[in-house]
């Protein structure tokens, strides 16, 4: 882990390259590294050992070769990696030649080199890591310094055996070309795939971005749901509680006696409880509310209601006085209003309320005692009438008894004097009914046998004294 970590963080610099830079920069890397470890290996193999027949100029070749991969992977580092893969081809092409330079002389005589297959692997490195333009310039030096070797070979050493290895390089050749074909159609072929991956990257890369985005939008929204969510509960609680308010209110409205109702700025009813519809609407029972307060109102107070009314209401926030109502029966009820104004939180004018109390049965009480003062009054002046009348004719019955006693029976004065009497007597009976109705004390004359209530009253006392 620690060692891909160190990897990843020399490569650090690919980070914003397209993903076919970045594999082909990764695996050049590894393929670098595994390469030195060799080289390495291939020094000091020669160095300790007798194994090449030109140890010192091999090892030289190979230490500019191990360099030239140092210096790749600087250049790498630096995040120039078409740089560093030209660097380390062409010294690779460099040490194969070089290799195959030194050991011409066994090549001449025997026909065998083996670094000669290293050209191959020289090819398929450029193809996958380069370009096919390095490609082909590794490709064509590789053939034309193999297909000048047969002319330095008979120029050195004679025409023994020039068939032989005339033949060898010939192959040789075929072969690098064979090799050439096949790197081309893996280059095309590799970075097709790697474009196609590329490709595939980069939309699930946009896939995920947007995913990425959805899920923040998603987020986003759930944190927005749930906000929603906790002010709809407590919009939920609010309005469970105000339904409850408004129950009540309600049922203590449509349970009142007093008429109450609730109308907007313009008029329009929008509550009416009723004890209310009773008043208004009379006997015409059908409609449950009327749609206007001004059509509750006879004619001649409908102007004043919102003209006079209705300022004061807004300027003082209440009013209380006796309007009269217009049933739709027709019928005129008085009766004692008081208006008041609801505000909002911000003190503006949100909707009126009206309290009303049928003052008809007041109104008839109100007759009633009117009537009963006036009917008390006179009493009191039949009462003093009575008296004085009655004064009046108590002096003409004594005078008339006085004429009686003076006059001889059998005089025609004395029968008039009686008649007086009788007449006396009779005005002394409507005054005393006069009286009894000033005192508001009924008479009913009843004949009665005192004896018998006495007689009654003695029995009752003797039984409750045996009693006892």
């Amino acid at each position: 882990m620690n060692v891909k970590r160190t990897l990843n963080s020399f490569l650090k610099v690919y980070t914003d390259h397209s993903f076919i830079l970045q594999q082909k920069a990764y695996v050049f890397l590894w393929s670098s590294l595994v390469i030195m470890m060799l080289l390495i290996g291939i020094i000091i193999i020669n160095a300790i050992t007798s194994s090449s027949s030109h140890p010192f100029f091999i090892n030289i070749t190979n230490m500019m070769f191990l360099c030239s991969f140092g210096a790749g992977l600087y250049v790498l580092k630096k995040g120039h990696y078409d740089k560093a893969v030209l660097i380390t081809t062409v010294f690779a092409a460099i040490r194969v030649l070089s290799g195959l330079y030194i050991k011409l002389e066994p090549m001449a005589k025997g026909g065998v080199n083996n670094n000669v297959f290293f050209i191959f692997p020289i090819i398929i490195y450029s193809a996958f890591f380069g370009k096919r333009g390095l490609l082909i310039f590794i490709t064509s030096v590789m053939v034309i310094f193999i297909a000048s070797f047969p002319f330095i070979m008979r120029y050195h050493y004679g025409t023994q055996n020039f068939n032989v290895y005339f033949g060898t390089l010939l192959n040789i050749e075929i072969a690098i070309i064979i090799v050439f074909a096949l790197s081309m159609l893996l280059s095309k072929i590799t970075e097709h795939a790697l474009f196609l991956t590329n490709s595939e990257l980069i939309r699930n890369r946009k896939l995920s971005c947007e995913l990425e985005q959805k899920v923040q939008q998603l987020q986003k929204i759930n944190i927005e749901m749930e906000h929603m969510n906790e002010e709809k509960e407590e919009t939920a609680q609010e309005i469970i509680e105000k339904n409850k308010e408004l129950k009540i209110f309600k049922e203590f409205a449509d349970a009142s006696t007093q008429g109450f109702c609730m109308f907007d700025l313009n008029g329009a009813i929008t509550y009416m409880n009723q004890a209310l519809m009773q008043i208004v609407l009379a006997d015409n029972q059908e409609r449950t509310c009327l749609h206007s307060i001004y059509s509750c109102f006879p004619d001649d107070y409908t102007g004043r209601f919102s003209s006079e009314i209705i300022p004061e209401i807004i300027r003082d926030h209440h009013w209380s006085g006796e309007l009269p109502l217009m049933a739709e029966n027709g019928h005129v009820i008085q009766t004692l209003q008081n208006i008041f104004v609801i505000s909002d939180d911000y003190g503006e004018p949100l909707t009126y309320a009206m309290v009303v109390t049928d003052l008809t049965d007041m109104k008839k009480l109100e007759a009633q005692l009117i009537q009963a003062q006036k009917m008390e009054a006179i009493g009191r002046i039949a009462g003093g009438i009575a008296h004085d009348f009655n004064n009046y004719l108590t002096a003409i019955t004594g005078y008339s008894s006085l004429m009686i006693s003076r006059i001889d029976p059998d005089d025609s004065l004395a029968q008039d004097a009686l008649e007086i009497i009788r007449a006396a007597d009779s005005s002394a009976q409507l005054i005393r009914q006069l009286l009894t109705f000033s005192r508001g004390q009924l008479s009913r004359p009843v004949v009665l046998n005192i004896n018998a209530i006495l007689a009654k009253d003695k029995a009752s006392n003797i039984i409750s004294y045996k009693l006892k």
